[in-house]
């Protein structure tokens, strides 16, 4: 999604955030697939046939990608699409001395309050949900549901937050990227309460909110973050910028899939996973508390459009 971001970034300036929403899409059409469809070769022919199989499916991708006209989708086009309601980017300009402008933007970005609660969005974002994810399917096969419905219920999510990531950036460039963002942590705070039902009691409506809540919220922070990293820290180095940025939602996600299972094994239970994250949640939250830094400068750069 860091070149993906970069490229959409280059192209559309009117309803930004929708733009690359659509983009982040893609991956919960992904899980829609690809979850019951593991599940199901797991089934079929074991668990190691099926990761074998699924890595040279991946494989078969590489080449498409290489051969892709990435010069041609790396020009922005004579007319970019720019809307006059939409914010102006802040360029951040490195020093006419430097020989690598994007280090330079770089090393501006980080004395820059906004790029570390951004950061801070990202990693206890990820950290939340996969402290929980990766636990999700065997969470509810101890609830009591059958294998092949817990992972279609996955995938069910994974639809979802197809329309959820959508919404999101649809959202975000018209009540603003806020009150979205805070909505879809309220969101996936209710479906973490479903799952904690579903661990205890084994509940059918905690799986339905689970599903719902959890699923339609379910990547919506993602472009809402590019979408401001993009506007903040336009320039030279904005692919780097927010390269840094995805890479600590990448550290929070390997983090919270290590600590959800050590978690698991310490309280032979699922539902304290589910209180960590909630937890965890809350944190990932307050950047977008009313007067923040970060919203410090998300409403500097609207007056200055």
């Amino acid at each position: 999604m860091v070149c993906a971001a970069s490229l959409i970034g280059r192209w559309y300036r009117a309803r930004l955030s929708t733009a690359i929403a659509i983009a982040y899409a893609g991956s919960g059409c992904g899980v829609l697939v690809m979850v019951p469809l593991s599940q199901a070769m797991i089934d079929t022919i074991g668990w190691r046939a099926a990761w074998l199989s699924l890595g040279a499916g991946a494989l078969v991708l590489v080449p498409v990608c290489a051969f892709l006209p990435w010069a041609t989708l790396s020009r922005p086009p004579q007319e970019p699409l720019v809307d006059s309601a939409a914010p102006r980017a802040t360029t951040v300009s490195p020093p006419a001395s430097q020989s690598d402008p994007a280090r330079a933007a770089l090393r501006a970005a980080w004395r820059d309050p906004a790029y570390w609660r951004l950061s801070q969005v990202f990693f206890f974002t990820a950290l939340a949900s996969y402290l929980v994810t990766p636990q999700v399917v065997a969470m509810l096969i101890e609830g009591g549901f059958a294998p092949l419905v817990a992972a279609s219920a996955y995938g069910l999510a994974g639809l979802l937050s197809t329309i959820g990531i959508i919404g999101s950036g649809w959202s975000s460039d018209r009540i603003g990227h806020q009150r979205t963002a805070l909505l879809s942590f309220l969101s996936t705070a209710c479906g973490l309460c479903g799952l904690i039902a579903v661990a205890l009691t084994g509940s059918l409506l905690g799986l339905a909110v689970y599903v719902a809540c959890f699923g339609v919220a379910q990547g919506a922070r993602g472009p809402i973050v590019s979408a401001l990293s993009s506007r903040l820290f336009a320039g030279p180095g904005v692919a780097t910028i927010y390269g840094t940025i995805f890479g600590l939602m990448a550290l929070g996600a390997a983090l919270g899939a290590w600590a959800g299972g050590l978690l698991h094994d310490l309280t032979n239970a699922y539902w304290p996973v589910a209180v960590v994250s909630g937890v965890s949640l809350v944190a990932a939250a307050l950047p977008f508390r009313q007067g923040s830094a970060l919203m410090g400068r998300v409403r500097a750069l609207a007056r200055a459009r």
